[in-house]
């Protein structure tokens, strides 16, 4: 049984392969993750609230177009506010709703990752057809 040796091009060929396959999947995954979060980001506004306890209850109140809403907070929300003003990130449909995490932190994660996946894909893309050439 000959062995032969493997073409340097056909080697960069089936790299650029799977490269594309992943980056291009990938990429494309992270990218309509970050278009969701976009538009969750459109549905949120930021406003003022002020925390504050009743004997063994924190509750939170804030002033909305609508009227003024008030909830008492969970445990984790507790340790996460101060007693006194905060600023809040709401729903601005309903105004009714906290939103516990910023869409933002993970709309510029996600955009970046697709950016640089996309970039690989294509550039793997790219590296399969040398081989055509060759």
């Amino acid at each position: 049984m000959k062995v032969t040796p493997v073409n340097i091009v056909d080697t960069i060929s089936v790299v650029g392969e799977i490269l594309a396959w992943i980056g291009l999947g990938l990429g494309l995954l992270c990218l309509l993750l970050a278009q969701r979060q976009k538009k969750l980001k459109a549905g949120t506004e930021y406003l003022d609230a002020f925390v504050f306890t009743e004997g063994n209850q924190t509750s939170i109140r804030w002033m909305a177009p609508d009227g003024m809403h008030e909830r008492q907070l969970t445990y984790t929300e507790r340790r996460s506010m101060e007693c006194g003003w905060q600023t809040v990130l709401v729903d601005s449909k309903t105004h009714s709703r906290l939103v516990r995490h910023d869409p933002q932190e993970s709309l510029e994660i996600f955009s970046v990752l697709a950016k640089f996946l996309l970039g690989a894909g294509v550039l793997g893309f790219a590296l399969s057809w040398l081989s055509i050439f060759d």
